[in-house]
């Protein structure tokens, strides 16, 4: 499938512009035209069918194929500015390396993007205005994972702007015996039947 994506003034710049160093050309191309790139864009299905890195728009950002506004980088992750700016703020934290989501995460780089995510909240608390923050991530398709690469989202919020309404309606209370049970189930599967990523 194929999309049309608007480049605007202001955000991230899809196509190059010549002779401008990689980090000036966001500013630079706030002085052009809106212009429309086309880019592929996968559908997510399930985790079997991720695409492979070279389609991934994350791991082009990361490889300087596509630019961004990266706000913090490290060895094992880069955080830029969402395209999309609810509220200003919106940052992205990813990994470096191609991952689907947390559940393929090896443990050594979820604790590396934990870290960054930390870091980003604290500036982004620090930078803009807010009530709170909100912190998330979507795991495939039944949680509307829109890009294949694992990715947080780092979120200001206010009192009362009905950004992500957590339930849909009032979700059910189970009693203390199905919790227990329930907990138990994952106690199993945690001490057991879930291997570590690799």
């Amino acid at each position: 499938m194929r999309a049309r994506i608007l480049v605007l003034p202001g955000l991230r710049v899809c196509l190059p512009i010549r002779g401008l160093p990689r980090r000036t050309r966001s500013r630079q191309a706030d002085q052009k035209a809106a212009r429309f790139v086309e880019v592929a864009t996968p559908s997510i299905s399930s985790r079997s069918q991720m695409p492979p890195s070279a389609s991934c728009t994350f791991c082009q950002i990361v490889s300087g194929q596509l630019d961004a506004t990266v706000v913090r980088e490290d060895e094992h992750t880069i955080a830029f500015l969402d395209l999309r700016q609810f509220h200003a703020g919106h940052v992205l934290v990813i990994p470096r390396e191609h991952v689907a989501d947390i559940r393929d995460a090896r443990d050594e780089l979820a604790a590396a993007i934990l870290v960054a995510v930390a870091r980003v909240a604290r500036a982004v608390d620090a930078a803009f205005p807010n009530d709170g923050l909100s912190v998330w991530h979507s795991a495939g398709a039944g949680a509307k994972q829109e890009v294949p690469h694992l990715h947080f989202h780092v979120h200001p919020r206010y009192i009362g702007d009905d950004l992500l309404r957590v339930y849909p309606s009032a979700p059910a209370g189970p009693d203390r015996v199905v919790l227990e049970t329930w907990g138990k189930r994952l106690r199993a599967a945690l001490d057991d039947g879930v291997p570590a990523a690799t």
